[in-house]
C-alpha cells in the first residue's frame, strides 16, 4: 500500500524564484529568492516554511489570517521563586523587602530594599504574581508589592489580617528591561503579631 498516493497533475515540485503560472491544488513550490516553501490549496499559496530565523525571543505561530507559518513575539515564561521559611518574616508595623528568587532561612528579609534587588534577567514582562502565606498572626494587614528600579508597580495583593493561603495578582503587569533592579516589598500595619514564613512566584515574559 503506497504512504503517498497522488491524482494526476497534483504534487509537483516547482523551484524558482515566482510562483508557478500552471500550479495545481496541491503542488508545492520553493521560492528560490525568499527561501520559503509553498502549497497550493485550492489556488491559494500557503506558506509551509519559514526562510530565516526569528529572534531569540520569537516562536513559530500561525499568522492572524490563520493561513501561513511566521516567528512572532513570545516564549516561555521565565519563572522567579522565593521562599523564607523560619524564624520571623514579617514583623507588624515593619516595612520589608526581598528578592525574586532564592531561599533563605534567616537574615535575609530586612529594610535596605539595595541589598535585596536582583537585575532583571531578560526584557520583558513581569506578570501573574503569586504570594504564598503558612504562618499569619499579623492582626493587620499586609500589602506586598513588585518593585522595579525603586518604585513601586501595580503588580501587588493584600494579605487580610491573621489569614494564610496564596493570594494573587493576575491582572496586573510591569514592563522591564535586561538588568532593571527588580525586588518585592512588604508592608505590615502597625498591631502586633509576626508572619513565619512565605514566599512567592512570578512570571517573566520574554
Amino acid at each position: 500500500m503506497p504512504l503517498v498516493t497522488r491524482q494526476a497533475n497534483q504534487g509537483r515540485l516547482f523551484v524558482q524564484a515566482t510562483e508557478p503560472a500552471d500550479w495545481l491544488n496541491g503542488d508545492l513550490w520553493v521560492d528560490t529568492d525568499n527561501s520559503n516553501v509553498f502549497v497550493n490549496n485550492s489556488g491559494t499559496a500557503v506558506s509551509i516554511g519559514v526562510g530565516t530565523l526569528g529572534a531569540a525571543t520569537e516562536v513559530l505561530t500561525v499568522n492572524a489570517g490563520a493561513d501561513e507559518v511566521e516567528w512572532a513575539a513570545g516564549g516561555i515564561a521565565t519563572v522567579l521563586q522565593f521562599y523564607c521559611a523560619d524564624p520571623v518574616f514579617m514583623d507588624n508595623g515593619q516595612t520589608r523587602f526581598w528578592p525574586l528568587i532564592g531561599s533563605i532561612q534567616a537574615g535575609g528579609v530586612d529594610g535596605t530594599e539595595a541589598s535585596n534587588q536582583i537585575p532583571a534577567p531578560l526584557t520583558g514582562t513581569l506578570q501573574n504574581l503569586r504570594f504564598r502565606i503558612n504562618v499569619n498572626a499579623i492582626n493587620q494587614s499586609t500589602v506586598i508589592t513588585i518593585r522595579d528600579a525603586g518604585a513601586d508597580t501595580n503588580i501587588t495583593v493584600t494579605v487580610a489580617a491573621s489569614t494564610t493561603g496564596t493570594f494573587s495578582d493576575l491582572v496586573n503587569t510591569q514592563a522591564v528591561t535586561a538588568d532593571d533592579l527588580i525586588g518585592i516589598e512588604g508592608v505590615a500595619a502597625a498591631g502586633a503579631g509576626v508572619m513565619t514564613n512565605g514566599g512567592q512566584t512570578i512570571e517573566l515574559v520574554p
